[in-house]
C-alpha cells in the first residue's frame, strides 16, 4: 500500500504511529532519481532481496522515496556512521545492477523514537535538494558528510552571485581530474592512478587549471577555494557543459 508524507505537519500521521513497533529503532533511506514515477512493488522486490528485515516506503514524490527500515536485524549503532555508509554503499552497487535507472541514496542513524525518526527523515529529503545539482559526483549522502554541499544549498540562489568574483569554464575531463585530485587528498600518484594516466598529463591538467581559474589546486588553500567556487557554479547551474 502507497502512503504519503504530509511535509508541512509536524507529525507522522496517525497510521505510521500505530503501525510497527518503532521503539525498535528504525533508520530512513531516500531514493532519489531524476525520471518521474515509480515501480514501487518491483523495486521493493530488488531491495528485499539484500535487506531482510522490515521495512516501510513512502512515496514522497514522483522521484523520492522513503524507506523506513527496521534496524532489529542490523543492529547499526548509531555512532559507527562508516558502517552505516558502507551499507548504503553496498545498496547502491546493488540496485546499479539490478535496476533500470539511476538512483542516489540517503541514509541516517536509527532513531530509537519515532518522533527523531520523523526529524532524521525530513533532514534526508532536505538534503535530497542539493543532490539534484550534484547529481553526476554523488551516489551516497547523509548528514554526517558533505558538509558545503549542505551548507550551499541553505543560501537562497539569488545570492550566490554576488559571491562569485569570477567564473570559469574548464573542460569536463579536466574538471573531472581536479575532483578525483581532491578526492584523492591531493595525491599526485594516486591520482594519476586511478585516472589511468602519466603523471606528466595530470600535472598538465592542474597546470590548466591554474590558467584559466588563477588557482594551483596543489595547494590546499586554492584546494579549497576551488571547491567551494565549483559548488557555487554547480548551484546556479553554471558548470562546465552550460558554457562550452
Amino acid at each position: 500500500m502507497n502512503h504519503y508524507l504530509d511535509l508541512s505537519s509536524e507529525a507522522f500521521p496517525l497510521w505510521v504511529k500505530e503501525f510497527k513497533p518503532w521503539e525498535q529503532g528504525w533508520f530512513p533511506i531516500l531514493l532519489v532519481k531524476e525520471a518521474q514515477g515509480w515501480e514501487e512493488n518491483s523495486l521493493l522486490d530488488i531491495i528485499h532481496s539484500y535487506v531482510d528485515t522490515s521495512l516501510e516506503s513512502i512515496v514522497i514524490s514522483e522521484n523520492r522515496l522513503l524507506l523506513l527500515v527496521s534496524n532489529k536485524t542490523f543492529q547499526f549503532d548509531p555512532t559507527h556512521t562508516n558502517e552505516i555508509t558502507e551499507f548504503a554503499f553496498g545498496l547502491h552497487d546493488m540496485l546499479q545492477t539490478e535496476w533500470h535507472e539511476e538512483i542516489k541514496i540517503g541514509i541516517d542513524q536509527p532513531a530509537p523514537q519515532l518522533g527523531e525518526l520523523l526529524h532524521r527523515s525530513r533532514q534526508l529529503l532536505e538534503d535530497g535538494e542539493w543532490v539534484r545539482w550534484m547529481w553526476d559526483e554523488i551516489d551516497i549522502f547523509s548528514p554526517w558528510d558533505h558538509f558545503l554541499e549542505r551548507l550551499i544549498s541553505l543560501i537562497p540562489v539569488d545570492s550566490l552571485e554576488n559571491l562569485l568574483e569570477q567564473q570559469w569554464s574548464l573542460d569536463p575531463e579536466i574538471e573531472e581530474t581536479v575532483r578525483i585530485f581532491l578526492a584523492e587528498n591531493l595525491n599526485m600518484s594516486e591520482t594519476a592512478r586511478r585516472l589511468f594516466i602519466h603523471r606528466n598529463t595530470l600535472q598538465y591538467r592542474i597546470d590548466k587549471v591554474k590558467q584559466i581559474t588563477g588557482l594551483d589546486v596543489k595547494h590546499f588553500e586554492n584546494a579549497v577555494l576551488y571547491k567551494v567556487k565549483s559548488l557555487l557554479l554547480k548551484r546556479i547551474g553554471q558548470n562546465v557543459q552550460k558554457h562550452e
